[in-house]
């Protein structure tokens, strides 16, 4: 996969200072504090979308596809033409992360698949924690890694506690007035062989949601918003509220309002998927 560590050049100073403008952050020490003001800000601005996925799996059929370039990322993000699912936002945030003096590294965690999700682990002076901004949660704090921690925002929520071994953190969604196994996270540091290997899984056509219906997730304060095919679901404190969406249009329209992606390339990624589902049939 792309070597997301390089960040000695005057070019990778600059896609810092990008990053950081493009999120409405600052350059600060690293803290607990400044940490989950990162945080707010990483998740209120950059969407967790698989568009961008279809149309990197529908350009590349026979070949493995390309690791996600920083760059390219981030000049998305600053046109508000894309997002990404957690391996493009957890590498992105790590790198950043990094760059600001903090120590860190990227974790896997399963969800449907082994190595389906991914996440990154933070030290601190006061411990280490997890800061998972890959799946379009309201997850806003650093969760720490010493304690059973819960979650509730927008109506819904999280906890986490250890796993079954000292290596193993899981994180439960309430879910039907009750408590739901949802992700446990390997805590140990991953392999640039490995990353690469779940990555492509991820884009295997009939093996991953990611490359299956168009989806766009984004929250803030008070909301969490979440389009996926043809059912558009809106979480507050007080209410879910779920509408279908009848048709392309519809759905771009979501887009802009309440996803502010006006430049994403909807009708290519649903011509797309199209034809990728229609290649796991013909198979």
């Amino acid at each position: 996969m792309t070597d997301f560590s390089a960040l000695d050049s005057a070019a990778a100073n600059n896609w810092v200072d990008g990053y950081l403008e493009v999120i409405g952050g600052q350059a600060e020490a690293p803290s607990n504090d400044v940490l989950a003001r990162l945080m707010r800000q990483q998740l209120t601005t950059i969407r967790f979308e698989n568009i961008t996925s279809i149309l990197r799996r529908n350009a590349h059929r026979n070949e493995p596809v390309p690791a996600p370039d920083p760059d390219a990322m981030l000049d998305a993000w600053r046109r508000r033409a894309g997002g990404g699912v957690c391996y493009e936002l957890s590498a992105m945030f790590e790198r950043l992360l990094r760059a600001l003096g903090y120590r860190s590294r990227l974790v896997l965690g399963q969800i449907s698949i082994p190595g389906g999700h991914q996440a990154i682990v933070v030290t601190l002076d006061d411990g280490e924690f997890l800061v998972d901004v890959g799946s379009g949660s309201p997850l806003f704090e650093p969760i720490p890694l010493d304690r059973v921690t819960e979650v509730r925002r927008a109506g819904l929520g999280f906890r986490f506690h250890p796993g079954e071994n000292a290596t193993e953190w899981v994180q439960d969604r309430w879910i039907d007035d009750q408590w739901t196994p949802h992700c446990r996270y390997d805590l140990r540091p991953i392999s640039t062989e490995l990353r690469s290997s779940a990555y492509q899984h991820h884009h295997t056509p009939g093996a991953s949601w990611v490359i299956d219906l168009p989806r766009i997730v984004g929250c803030d304060d008070a909301n969490v918003y979440r389009l996926i095919g043809t059912e558009y679901t809106h979480f507050t404190t007080e209410a879910k509220r779920s509408e279908h969406v009848p048709d392309i249009s519809t759905f771009a329209r979501l887009t802009v309002d309440p996803f502010g992606l006006p430049q994403l390339p909807v009708a290519a990624a649903f011509r797309a998927q199209a034809e990728l589902a229609a290649s796991v049939i013909a198979g």
